[in-house]
Formats: structure tokens, sequence, C-alpha cells
């Protein structure tokens, strides 16, 4: 049996105890639970450590074994796993909505105090701890915090980050924002993945004139070659404004334009396929294109894609790291056919 969680999280059945166990005892004590409280309550289930390890870290994490005062922490990811968590989540999103209003406040020095977080909420001092504990455990959030001798926690220094999170009114529209940054994290890997996996050069080797002069030499329609060299033009001009988004997608426009000048003469009674992901296909069994340079237009074509074309120049949710590796991917697919038209 198993529990699954918005983003494709999949527990088994020990798993889900061990998170639901973590978030009773938060629940009960106002406080993460030792890791070998833990342990002691789930040796007949195996050792925790292994059954801990199989978890993201989104989810849960576990501290070391051999630090007698580790604990076992759940994100807040984590505990909407959890039966009976709504009104913690709750609580997390208020509190997180003091923190925003407060950094907004006073940017130049954007503290808030326990006291503050208390009174805002109208909450114990329980209910407060626990808050805080949340939002510690949450990245980007809190900056740092001043604490006294006995332990106890004064005052918090906000994060600028925090304000991405600022209009965030649900524990669903808090996690689709962690989920949609962790996407981006992804892509980005997989781009740079992909570019040393193909053997493409750095971002910043193809500079856009060397990309014309490639066009110049293979785009024969007189009208395709200008629109390219355009699209170039407006290329060099979103890197040098550093609008990450317009890149993808302008570097998905050029791409495009190359390969309808490489399939012009292989136009066959239907005309072109319409769609850019059909263009490549078809290029390949043409065997105008080869796999490498198929793979390498498919991601260019997928990056452009991230948002509909008509709104390719608002930048949002496309980091420098994946503009300029879907670039230098588009420099590299010019190379190529350059070399083999």
């Amino acid at each position: 049996m198993t529990r699954k969680d918005e983003i494709g999280v999949t527990l088994s059945r020990k798993q889900a105890k061990l998170v639901q166990a973590v978030f009773d005892h938060l629940e009960k004590t106002g406080n993460w639970p030792k890791a070998r409280l833990l342990q002691v309550a789930f040796q007949k289930e195996g050792d925790l450590w292994d059954i801990a390890s199989e978890i993201d870290r989104r989810i849960l994490i576990l501290g070391d074994k051999y630090q007698e005062d580790s604990k076992a922490k759940l994100t807040v990811d984590g505990l909407a796993l959890c039966k009976g968590s709504m009104s913690i989540l709750k609580l997390f999103i208020l509190a997180l909505r003091v923190c925003v209003k407060q950094y907004i406040k006073i940017p130049e020095n954007p503290l808030i105090t326990y006291e503050q977080l208390r009174d805002e909420l109208a909450i114990d001092d329980n209910a407060c701890g626990i808050a805080c504990l949340l939002l510690e455990g949450e990245a980007r959030i809190l900056h740092t915090y001043s604490i006294l001798p006995d332990g106890k926690k004064t005052s918090f220094k906000l994060s600028p980050d925090i304000l991405r999170l600022n209009g965030v009114r649900s524990i669903g529209g808090y996690l689709t924002i962690l989920h949609k940054e962790k996407n981006e994290r992804d892509r980005e890997r997989a781009a740079a993945a992909m570019a040393d996996r193909l053997g493409t050069h750095e971002p910043g080797d193809f500079l856009t004139r060397e990309l014309k002069a490639i066009a110049r030499r293979v785009i024969k329609d007189e009208k395709l070659r200008d629109t390219t060299l355009q699209t170039l033009d407006e290329l060099d001009s979103a890197l040098w404004s550093e609008s990450w988004q317009s890149v993808c997608v302008l570097s998905g426009t050029a791409c495009e334009g190359l390969l309808d000048a490489v399939m012009e003469a292989q136009a066959d009674e239907r005309g072109h396929p319409d769609r850019f992901i059909d263009k490549i296909k078809r290029a390949m069994t043409l065997h105008k294109v080869d796999e490498r340079v198929s793979r390498l237009m498919d991601y260019i074509r997928d990056m452009r894609n991230v948002v509909h074309p008509s709104k390719a120049r608002l930048d949002s949710g496309v980091s420098q790291t994946t503009a300029l590796v879907t670039y230098a991917l588009l420099g590299a697919v010019y190379k190529s056919i350059d070399d083999t038209h």
C-alpha cells in the first residue's frame, strides 16, 4: 500500500508510517522528535535510516545516526502528506504572510521578533514555536536568527527571497511555487547534462554574428533568410538585455528557420509538416540531420514552448543558465548543419 502526494512522491507503508510519526510528535510536543526515539519505536520495521534513505529529502530530513541530538524533520511538502495536518499548514501560511508583510514594511532591516509573530497571529507559545520551526525548515524564507543562551530564539532576519512568496494565500499556492522552482532546477540540470553528453560548447562560445554568417550560407530562400537574420538580431538583443525567456523562444524560432531551409528541397506533395516536432522527425527520416542534431533541436523546441510564443517577452520561470545552454545548443545545431550542407 502506498500514499502519493500532488507531485508524485510515493511512500511505502513503512515510509508513510514514519512521516506520520514525525508529524504526530510535532503536533503533540511542539518540537521535532529525536531520531533515536524514532529508532526505538521503529525497530520492528527495520533500520530507521534505511527506511528514511528512500524518502525524498523534499519530504523528510533525518539527522546523523551517530549524533545523539539529531532529529527527524518534515518539510511543508512532507506535512501535506500527513493526516490531520491541515491546521498546522494553515498556521504556516498565516505566519508566512506576516513575514512577507514585515519584509515589505522594513526591507532595509527585515527583522521579525518571536513576540511580534505570536501577537500578530494571536496564538500561544506552543503554536508560535511550531510556526517558527516550519519557517526555519523551508528554504529562502528566514536568513538568520538570534538566540538566547537557553536556546530560545528571539528574532529572525527575513531572506530577500521571501518576496517571491508575496501573494501566497494557501498551502496549494505555496506548494505550486515550490514545485515550479524544482522543475526549473531539474530543467537546468538536464540542460547542462545534455550539453556535456553531446559535447557542445559552453554557453557564449557561439556569437550571434557567426550564426548569421551560417544562415546566409545555408538559407537560399531570400524571404526565409531575411526573417531568420532578423530573429538572430532580436536574439542578440535579448542576450544583452538578459531577457532569458526571450532567448529561449527566439532560439527556437531561429532553429526552426534553419530547419525549414534544410527541408526546402525535400518537401513532398503534402508540403512541409506544420509543427516543429514533425519537421524534426521528417528531417531525421530523410537523413537531413543525424540523431545528435535532432536531439539538440528537440531540446531547443521544448525550451521555446516553455510559454506560449505570444508571451515571449515575459521573463519569469526561465533562468540564465537554461537560456544560455539553449543558446549554446542552437550554436551547435547551426555549426553541424553548416558542416554537412
